[in-house]
């Protein structure tokens, strides 16, 4: 690899789940970026409406201010980088293309940009997994320290881990070995997002603000969060301003149809949803343990570049096999037992009312 990153790094970031870079964005682009960003505040300065996901056909402009208790106290711009493609630039470097490549091996795509701004007194965003087959780059663009509205993430969770609704007393609050990845502007930070990750409280005085890319290969996911509103006219226009090598980031086209991969209806549930939540649902349990249970059958090299990995994997998952033993040893006994505890009540009540309306209904 390059001078930005070398294999010590590459190591490190295998290990722990993430992997920051100081001042790995030249001044020039640092310039570009952050001048697309205060195009983008002016123009929308409430963002957009992010209440149903980054994966809406519309895009609607946030009317009110969020407070700190809304659902999405957040200011988000969802598809920053097709509004500003000067947001694009970081990721054009060849060096962190080579390592995107690295990790979701030579067919991967860009899935979502987006800018976030956390306002002052914004409270934490709880602990969750994405699902499997992605990394993530995050970029500060003010100076961010602790508690300041950073992702927060919990190092080496990103392997053979159940969901954290099972394996913390409480997954708004900060973890014991909690790392959050703080930074100034001109900081790259790759990071999985399928360590157990959330967002850090801000409690300045001052909003904070940071850039986002999650790249997918695309054997893993074949649908992109940005193509239901952006039209291809405005796609080709950005890809035209893409070096040949990086023009891949933006076809939509998957390599290989997730719908035509040979596999069983329940290995195709395991697989392809992952733990994709914080919920404390019985099924994303058994859902995340055979997710590694199969996983493990298919290994991947350790270098993931000039190859297809198998679907729904990174070569940052890695690990030398699947252990139940390790799965089950993350779980938090109290936790857990709530959770079931909670979930047989849902299901009798749930059960108990369809036969209280029908004696209503016969006048038993």
């Amino acid at each position: 690899m390059g001078k930005l990153i070398d294999e010590t790094a590459l190591s490190h970031f295998y290990e722990l789940g993430y992997l920051p870079l100081k001042q790995a964005i030249g001044h020039e682009v640092l310039e570009r970026v952050v001048a697309a960003s205060k195009r983008l505040k002016i123009a929308y300065p409430l963002g957009f409406d992010h209440s149903e996901g980054f994966g809406s056909a519309v895009m609607k402009e946030r009317k009110l201010a969020p407070s700190p208790g809304d659902r999405a106290p957040t200011i988000i711009y969802h598809n920053a980088g097709f509004l500003e493609p000067d947001l694009l630039l970081p990721i054009l470097n060849p060096e962190i293309h080579e390592l995107i490549e690295r990790v979701t091996g030579k067919d991967f795509y860009l899935s979502n940009v987006w800018m976030q701004i956390v306002p002052p007194h914004t409270g934490r965003m709880g602990y969750h997994k994405d699902e499997h087959g992605s990394v993530s780059i995050t970029i500060p663009l003010d100076e961010i320290e602790w508690d300041a509205g950073s992702t927060c993430l919990v190092p080496k969770s990103h392997r053979n881990t159940p969901p954290p609704n099972f394996c913390m007393e409480n997954i708004a609050l900060t973890h014991p070995r909690e790392a959050q990845l703080t930074g100034a502007p001109g900081d790259l930070i790759f990071f999985t997002p399928e360590t157990w990750h959330g967002r850090a409280a801000n409690a300045t005085d001052q909003p904070t603000c940071r850039l986002f890319y999650n790249f997918y290969s695309r054997r893993s996911r074949d649908s992109t969060r940005w193509s239901p509103c952006i039209s291809p006219e405005r796609v080709r226009e950005v890809s035209d301003l893409f070096p040949d090598q990086c023009k891949h980031m933006l076809r939509i086209d998957p390599g290989t149809k997730l719908k035509n991969l040979k596999m069983g209806k329940f290995r195709q549930w395991v697989m392809h949803n992952g733990s994709s939540s914080s919920a404390g649902d019985l099924s994303s349990l058994a859902r995340e343990y055979f997710y590694w249970k199969f996983a493990f059958r298919s290994p991947v090299g350790r270098d993931g570049r000039g190859r297809i990995l198998p679907p729904f994997r990174t070569t940052v998952t890695e690990s030398g096999q699947f252990s139940t033993l390790e799965y089950v040893s993350h779980l938090n006994l109290t936790r857990t037992i709530k959770n079931v505890v909670r979930l047989t009540a849902n299901y009798w009540i749930a059960a108990v009312k369809p036969a209280r309306k029908i004696a209503a209904k016969t006048g038993e």
